[in-house]
Order: C-alpha cells, then structure tokens, then sequence
C-alpha cells in the first residue's frame, strides 16, 4: 500500500471521528443549557437554582471549549485535558451543592441526616446524583404535606 494513499486515508477517518465527537458535544452542552434554563424558571429553591446555574455554567464552558477547540484556538492536545477539567469542576461543585442542601435541610429525626450526608461524602458524585434524585424529591413531598 502506497503510504500517501494510508495517510489520506487514516486522515480521513480521524476527521469523522472527530466530527462525531463534536457533534456528541454539542448535543451535551446544548441539552446542558437547556435544561439549566428550565429548572430555573421553574425552581422556587434555591438549590434547585444552584444546580441550573450550574448546569448553564456547565453548558457553556464545554461549548466556549469545543468551539475553541474547533477554530483551533487552543492545541488539540489541550482540548481533552481542559473538558476533564471542566467537567471535574463542575461536578464538584454540584456534589457540594446537594452536600450543603442534605446538612442543612434534611430532617433531625431518626439518622437521615447522618445516613444521607455519610452516603454523599463516601458515594462522592454517584452519592450526590442518588440523593438529589430519590431522597430530596421524597423529602420535598413529605414537606408539602
């Protein structure tokens, strides 16, 4: 095989790989930034407002990224390692988040408190999602009642 003939080819599928990846990108970010700006339209809670705050942060500093990425004003070398970053940060964030609003808000009674933050601190992000997805929802609806 001719090497010209290997490099076109092996330069054509990296640049759809790479489109795939940045349209899977710019699918996140922009379900990111869309589902920030409902939660907060329709959050009375100020956590919840955190969280779509965090989620519209999120959104467009993946896209600022990818878009940086794209216009090659950033290496591409760097693109990867600055998305992990991104995303680490914002995770973190999020997890202190629902941190903050299972030690403040969970009841005193029994050892929810204690349970839910020790399962927050230990589960780290997989802890935050399951709070933030089974307990607080339950939680919310016991207050209402």
């Amino acid at each position: 095989m001719d090497p010209v003939q290997y490099s076109s080819e092996s330069s054509s599928s990296l640049n759809i790989g790479l489109i795939v990846i940045a349209s899977i990108l710019a699918i996140g970010w922009l379900a990111l930034m869309a589902s920030g700006v409902k939660l907060y339209r329709g959050a009375n809670d100020s956590t919840i407002k955190a969280i779509s705050t965090t989620f519209l942060v999120a959104g467009g500093t993946i896209a600022l990224t990818v878009i940086l990425g794209v216009i090659e004003a950033i290496p591409n070398s760097l693109s990867g390692p600055i998305l992990l970053a991104e995303i680490a940060i914002l995770s973190t964030i999020f997890w202190a988040i629902v941190l903050v609003d299972a030690a403040t808000n969970e009841s005193k009674r029994g050892n929810d408190k204690i349970v839910w933050v020790l399962i927050i601190l230990l589960a780290n992000l997989l802890g935050a999602f399951l709070y933030f997805g089974i307990r607080r929802k339950s939680r919310i609806a016991e207050l209402s009642r």
